[in-house]
Parts: structure tokens; C-alpha cells; sequence
């Protein structure tokens, strides 16, 4: 078995644009049916078996893994080109195909020159031209939908805790402002009260000292009075 799959390895493949048109969408419904994720043994044998079924040949599962990995690093190498030429549709006939699977919005489209499910092979018409008919698989629409409904409500949620933490902090700073306005308050009645208690005080020294020049006064005045007596009595 080992050398098998060496030698299906050595072996190169030639694929014709039939077969790879055909591989693609047989790989398509495959992918979309595990929703886009990530294909397993399993997956890719039944992409082999719609593919041979289809094409009436004997693909093995690493001559098919190695084509679709092919393809999507020429997909990943046209689509990093025309991002950077922005405005020129790319060149390669498979574009359009492999941008169905692995582009930025995938869609599932009905590839012209693949093989139908009785071996008859579609009409290749204008496969190359832009305005191939898409036909949206009712399945990947639902899926679009839900996304579209699952990330609205998430927008929603997003929104609305926006608002309410805005609200919140409006709250906090309508708070800060109302303390620090009372603190503001406060401190001003301070200095008023201090300012009060500081003219009483003063007052209070001013009248103590005024009471006692008049004291000092009348005791002078006293002290003089018994002098004169004491000095008119002597000359007596």
C-alpha cells in the first residue's frame, strides 16, 4: 500500500480543464455540505468517488488533494495580484471557480465544462466570461443568512453595551462633578467660618486690651491722686 502511494505521488498527473472544472465542483459540494471546514479522510474519498463516478477515470485521493492544494495556491497568488492591481480582473480561466471557494465572499456557482452527474459534460460556452450565471445553492443562502442574523445581533449587543456604558459614564462623571461642586462648597464655607472666628478673635483681644489700658488708666489715675493729697498734707 505504501509503494502505491509513492508511486501515485511520482506519477504526475495531466488535468484538462474538464476534469478540473469537474473536481472543483464535485470538491464544492462536498465543502459546503461540512459547511466550509476542514475535509476529513472520509471527505476526501467521497470527493474521489464523485469525481471518477463523474469522469469515468481512476483519480487517486493524493492526485486529488494535490490538485486542489495546487489550486488554491494559484488562487491565493492571483487573488494577492489583482489586490494589488485593484482595478484588472484576473486572467485565469479558474479564477472565478476557486473564488467560489475560497475567496472573501464564496459563493456556489454552476461551473461551465464540468461533468454532470450522468458523465455529460456542460457546455463551456463563455466560461470565461464575467457574466457566467451564479446560481446561490439554498443551503449556503441559509447559511449566509444566519451569519447575517447571528453578526446583526451581535452589532446589536455590541451597540447596545456601547450605550449603556456610555450612560455609565456619564453617570460617574455627573457624580464626580456633583462631589467635587460640594467640596468646593464646603471649603468655602470654611474659609467664611474661619474668617468669622478669626474677626471674633480679634475683636475679642482688642476689647481685652482696650479693658485693660482703661484698668492701667484708672489706676494711674488713682496713684496721682493720693500723690497730690501726699504732697499738699507734707507742705501743710
Amino acid at each position: 500500500m505504501n509503494d502505491d502511494r509513492r508511486g501515485a505521488k511520482r506519477s504526475r498527473v495531466v488535468w484538462d480543464d474538464s476534469h478540473t472544472f469537474t473536481l472543483i465542483k464535485c470538491f464544492e459540494d462536498v465543502y459546503v455540505h461540512i459547511k466550509r471546514g476542514n475535509l476529513r479522510l472520509k471527505d476526501w474519498e467521497q470527493v474521489v468517488n464523485y469525481l471518477n463516478k463523474k469522469c469515468g477515470l481512476s483519480f487517486s485521493c493524493d492526485q486529488v488533494r494535490n490538485r486542489i492544494d495546487t489550486l488554491k495556491k494559484q488562487h491565493k497568488r492571483e487573488s494577492m495580484k489583482q489586490n494589488s492591481t485593484r482595478s484588472t480582473p484576473s486572467t485565469w480561466k479558474l479564477f472565478d471557480a476557486c473564488e467560489s471557494l475560497w475567496g472573501s465572499s464564496p459563493k456556489c456557482i454552476e461551473i461551465s465544462g464540468a461533468f454532470d452527474s450522468d458523465g455529460r459534460q456542460r457546455s463551456q460556452g463563455n466560461a470565461g466570461n464575467k457574466d457566467t450565471s451564479i446560481e446561490i445553492d439554498d443551503t449556503v443562502r441559509e447559511q449566509a443568512s444566519q451569519r447575517c442574523s447571528r453578526k446583526k445581533i451581535k452589532q446589536n449587543k455590541k451597540s447596545k453595551s456601547i450605550v449603556d456604558g456610555m450612560s455609565k459614564m456619564c453617570d460617574v462623571m455627573k457624580e464626580i462633578e456633583s462631589t467635587r461642586r460640594e467640596f468646593e462648597e464646603s471649603m468655602f464655607q470654611k474659609k467664611i467660618e474661619d474668617k468669622e472666628r478669626q474677626r471674633v478673635w480679634e475683636e475679642k483681644i482688642i476689647m481685652q486690651w482696650e479693658a485693660e489700658a482703661t484698668k492701667r488708666a484708672e489706676i494711674q489715675g488713682k496713684v496721682y491722686l493720693e500723690l497730690l493729697k501726699f504732697m499738699n498734707n507734707h507742705h501743710n
